[in-house]
């Protein structure tokens, strides 16, 4: 998203543009499969992780779909995928696997706490950040 706010050539702005189509694919595919996993019910797409993740594809989804020609100033919409992060951050065992500690212990409750935090201060900065700019 940030890429997008330089002025850059077309032929490297065709280049990003098709690089984020595909990985929103990609995004959209993995969101279907976790869909899937879960025996396609539909209580699951109710979930908090699963609305962040339908809405940050929305944008995509409705040019595709025909609803819409651009993506009309909701791209900054997918950088709620950084919210994706905090179902790591639920507790010590899942934040141990991502840093590689050896067991859920080797994490102290602050670094688990600090992590979250810095998280959720970033995920804050660039949502604010992209609503600002469509906004200028």
């Amino acid at each position: 998203y940030a890429i997008s706010t330089l002025e850059l050539d077309s032929s490297m702005e065709d280049a990003l543009a098709l690089l984020e189509v595909v990985l929103q694919l990609l995004f959209i595919l993995e969101y279907a499969l976790r869909w899937y996993s879960n025996n396609l019910r539909p209580s699951y797409l109710a979930k908090f992780e699963m609305v962040v993740d339908a809405v940050a594809f929305l944008p995509l989804l409705l040019v595709f779909l025909g609803v819409a020609t651009t993506n009309f100033g909701l791209e900054f919409l997918r950088l709620l995928r950084f919210l994706r992060f905090q179902r790591f951050l639920r507790d010590r065992k899942s934040f141990a696997q991502i840093v590689g500690a050896g067991n859920a212990d080797a994490v102290k409750p602050y670094e688990l706490q600090l992590a979250r935090t810095i998280n959720s201060i970033s995920t804050l900065v660039f949502i604010s950040s992209g609503l600002v700019y469509n906004a200028e």
